[in-house]
Formats: structure tokens, sequence, C-alpha cells
């Protein structure tokens, strides 16, 4: 140890339980809770009477009190109105998992995966009266089925070290629980896009009651031997106070695919224990908790990973301003500072239809979707040639456009971003080239279909690609 202690994450409200991956990756859950302070709003509406909030001047010890003060991010909880029309509330409170480098760059969601591929379902549109966005996430967006609950996500991650890139997690809510629930698995290497993440059940999933057959788990823990230890209560419900122990045990798998809990490792460690709260005195007499166990064994030191070399449009600035990058990054140390580079940010997710989506910078650059279109998930990679019997709809794609055709759909579009399948048509997350590889195209929305039908031409943005196939044609 060198002493040296860092400030890696600034979450305001908690980040628990870190680890590091077989890729080097620091993976933790976050509580991302994003919404205009409650007591703050309620004051406003009854003028300040309620809770008797205030805004500081700083955070100085003795700072100036301001009073109310208005909050312009988010939206108000309870909605409000503006020049747009009027915009619903917002509300974020959603526990996800998260990665960071060693050195604290290079922080975001596990693979940027978010609300669209975890908690889908209804995610409610920022403006009511807009009739192009909406409430649901299109499930073509998403290979996971698995809806994780908005006031819920992943706690207790932990790697499988017999195979890198597959996670477990507890599966849990916001309060009450202590965070047991059912046990969840999910991959999420590096390169996989969140759209091809899934979460798979592995023990029992709550009922309509909120009771889990066989009990609660916490703290998984996946073995080097291949087995799978976790802490276990027999207690069913999320409620704290009837949770009575958490002991270690092994799983083992059921005729259904699920697992359950096995005898307790331990027998149980049994102690008498009293003490004062505050002047009370209080007692315990039963087997303690045992939790957050590990496996104590040799592993590969994971490959460090810190900040990388600056892009292009970045680096270039600085050639173009005449500034030392290595200087100018010590001095933003020197000054507990930190510098947000902002590219283009009038580009949406495919799967974002929550919040407009037309974007332009004034004089600069803008990003239009094709009206009634989808966006495309996945660019086309180099020379990939396929034929697609799309029914009565026929086009052809051509360098990225779509322009209507006789003949059947023929993709001939060149690039290398995103390629997804190799000539064999194993999966690849970058860089596949060639010929031979099929991919199936859906189109999408009804208007676009009106569209492709008569000679108006339509951006690839207007289809979507929904398989992969070792075949060159396919009838979809």
């Amino acid at each position: 140890a060198t002493g040296d202690l860092r400030l890696l994450n600034h979450a305001i409200s908690g980040a628990f339980s870190p680890t590091i991956d077989s890729y080097g990756r620091v993976i933790f859950t976050r509580w991302d809770h994003l919404q205009q302070d409650q007591q703050a709003e309620a004051d406003r509406s009854a003028g300040g009477t309620l809770y008797g909030s205030t805004t500081f001047a700083s955070e100085a010890a003795g700072a100036t009190k301001l009073g109310l003060t208005a909050e312009v991010f988010p939206e108000k909880l309870g909605g409000q109105s503006s020049a747009f029309g009027t915009v619903n509330p917002y509300q974020n409170n959603f526990f996800a998992p998260w990665e960071v480098n060693e050195d604290g760059t290079a922080e975001e969601t596990l693979n940027h995966i978010g609300r669209h591929e975890l908690s889908f379902g209804f995610i409610g549109k920022s403006f009511a009266s807009d009739a192009a966005l909406t409430d649901s996430v299109d499930s073509v967006f998403r290979a996971n089925t698995k809806y994780l609950r908005a006031d819920a996500g992943m706690f207790h991650i932990k790697e499988d070290p017999t195979k890198p890139g597959t996670y477990y997690a507890i599966y849990a809510r916001e309060f009450g629980s202590l965070t047991s629930n059912q046990i969840i698995r999910f991959n999420g290497a590096p390169g996989i896009s969140p759209d091809k993440m899934a979460v798979i059940d592995v023990t029992p999933a709550e009922g309509d009651s909120g009771a889990i057959t066989g009990g609660r788990f916490r703290n998984p823990l996946p073995m080097t031997n291949g087995t799978l230890v976790a802490v276990h209560t027999p207690t069913t419900v999320g409620e704290a106070a009837q949770i009575k122990e958490f002991l270690i045990k092994p799983l083992s798998a059921g005729t259904n695919g699920l697992y359950t809990a096995g005898a307790s490792l331990t027998g149980g460690v049994r102690k008498a224990v009293s003490w004062w709260d505050p002047d009370a005195k209080r007692s315990f007499d039963g087997n303690l908790w045992e939790l957050e166990p590990v496996e104590v064994v040799t592993r590969t030191r994971p490959t460090s990973r810190k900040a990388m070399p600056l892009e292009t449009p970045e680096s270039s600035i600085f050639v173009e301003e005449a500034v030392n990058e290595t200087d100018f990054r010590n001095w933003l140390k020197t000054n507990d500072l930190a510098l947000i580079v902002t590219r283009n940010q009038t580009s949406r997710d495919a799967a974002d239809r929550q919040q407009p989506y037309n974007l332009q910078v004034p004089g600069g650059v803008k990003t239009v979707a094709p009206t009634g279109g989808v966006a495309s998930r996945i660019p086309f990679a180099a020379s990939l040639a396929v034929s697609v019997l799309t029914g009565e709809t026929r086009a052809s794609v051509d360098g990225g456009t779509v322009n209507a055709g006789t003949g059947d759909l023929t993709v001939t579009a060149t690039g290398t971003r995103n390629a997804t399948t190799a000539g064999d048509g194993t999966h690849t997350p970058n860089g596949a080239t060639g010929i031979g590889m099929g991919v199936g195209v859906g189109i999408t929305d009804t208007d676009t279909i009106a569209r492709l039908s008569g000679t108006t031409t339509v951006t690839a943005d207007d289809v979507l690609v929904t398989a992969t196939t070792p075949a060159s044609t396919l009838n979809v």
C-alpha cells in the first residue's frame, strides 16, 4: 500500500460493493437517484412552511442560508409547463451496474446499459403533448426479457471465474429487504452492446405477494470449481424485521434449472451478546449473520486499465491552441478540477423515443430521424451483400441509403463500424468484413413500408437489423 487515497467516484446517493473483474474493470452498483428534492418541492407549494428547506451559499462552515431557490434540473416531480408544452414529471431511482478504471477514468454504466434494456416497459415521455414520443420501449431494441423494477436494481455483483464476462447479482428493491432477493446472472464482457445483454433467473423470483419460495439470497459467490455459494435466509418475505439469520450455503440446480440452498457450510456461529442503545440494554442470542463471503484462491492479475490517450478530436484542439496536455492535466489535479468534453449531443440512443430526438445546435450539427422511421441498431458491415425477400415491399440499400426498387432487398453498404458476424456466422464485436454473412432486415414501421413502395428515398435508419444467419438469402 502506498497511502495514496483518492476519490474514484462521486456518487451522491452511494456506490456499493466494488470488485475488480477479469478485464481489470472496477465493477460496482451505483444508486442513480435523480430527481428534484421532494421536501423542497413540497415547501415551494406550501410557501416554505413544511420542512424549512433551504439552499446554502457554499460548503463552508457557517455558509449563508439562501432560502428556497429555483431548481431547473431535472423536471419537477409534479410536472411543469414550458414554452414547448406540458412537461411530464421526472424521477429516476435505479440501482444500475457501473464500471470505472482503477484510476477513476472511463466511468459509465456497464457497457453503457441503462433503463431501456433493464427497466423497460413504461418510461414516461418528457413532453405530454408530443405525439412523436412514446411511453414504452420497443422490444426489438433489447435481448433482455426480464423486467427490473424502477425502484430496484442489481446488488452484490460478482464475475464467474470460470466464465469471464458472466456476472451474478442480487435483484432487489431499494428498501426493506436488506438487499436480499433472488440471484440473477447476465452477460457483460467488454464490447458487448447493451442491447445484447440479457438477465437470467438463477433462483426463484418473487411471487405476486413479494414472497420467494425457499427463502431469499444475498452475496452470490461463483467459485473457481464451477459451484455456486451464496448467503441465504429461509425468510420468504422482504421485510427486514422478519429476517432472523443469514448463513453461507452451497446451491444446487433443480430439475427446472433454478438453484436452491443446501445446508449451512458453517453450521452457524452462535453467540450471546448484549449492548446499550443508547441507555436501554438490549441482547441477542443466536447465530451471527454471515455476509460477504470470498474465495481465497490465486488468480491471474487483470491487466491494468488506466486513462487512454486522448482521441483525435480532443488532442487536435491541444495542438491548435498550443497547450501542453500533460501540463494541463497536472494543473487540473493541482486545482481539484475536471474537464468535461462534449461532442455531438444531438444523437439519441435508438431506443430512446421518450424525449425529443430531432435535435440541432443552432448554426451547427443536427440529427434528424426520418419521419416515422426507426433508427438502425447496427450499422452495416464492410463489403456485406445479402438478398432478402420482404414480401410485397422491395427495396435496395446502397452505401447507407435505402431506395425504392423492383427486385429483392439487396444490401451492398460499406463501412467497418460494429460488424456483427464473421463469415462462418460466429459473433465478433468489431471489424468483421467479408461476403457470405447473412443479415435479416425487417421494415418495422408502416409509414416506412408505404414510402418504400413508392419512389421516395429514405435513409438506412428506416431499416432495422433484427437477426443474423450464415445463409445469404432469408425470408422474413
